[in-house]
């Protein structure tokens, strides 16, 4: 098996709408809409240059585990932790993150266990998404 590339990254959110307009902001489209004839479902794909952000939404929604609060308790729960984006800049990704209203986590900007500087903000629904500036050389 060839695996070709990474695809896509799901999360289930209360408001699709609420969650749209905030990744629109940082960059996201929306591709693809999907909704069921009884509004039990709504699918949505956002992409982003070769990344696809695929969103849930139920009629029928359950609130997240209280460990999700935190990263510390997230990290130690099983399960999916969180997305990452790259940027080049990690402070001018702080400062254009802060500059659309959006609360970094970190800041300022820390360097991980594996030595990337990272910054964490927390979507409408508390899912958390990290921006990291990677320069070890091996993803280019």
């Amino acid at each position: 098996m060839e695996i070709v590339s990474f695809h896509h990254v799901a999360i289930a959110v209360k408001d699709a709408a609420l969650s749209i307009e905030f990744y629109q902001k940082l960059g996201f489209q929306v591709v693809k809409d999907y909704q069921e004839q009884d509004a039990s479902v709504r699918v949505v794909h956002m992409q982003l240059k070769n990344f696809i952000l695929e969103i849930f939404t139920f009629a029928q929604m359950y609130d997240a585990p209280s460990a999700m609060n935190t990263r510390e308790q997230d990290l130690c729960t099983v399960g999916t932790k969180h997305f990452a984006m790259r940027v080049h800049d990690i402070q001018m990704a702080l400062k254009e993150v802060e500059s659309l209203g959006i609360v970094a986590v970190d800041n300022p900007p820390k360097v991980g266990r594996t030595g990337i500087e990272y910054f964490f903000i927390k979507d409408p629904d508390a899912n958390w998404v990290e921006f990291v500036q990677d320069n070890r050389g091996f993803l280019d």
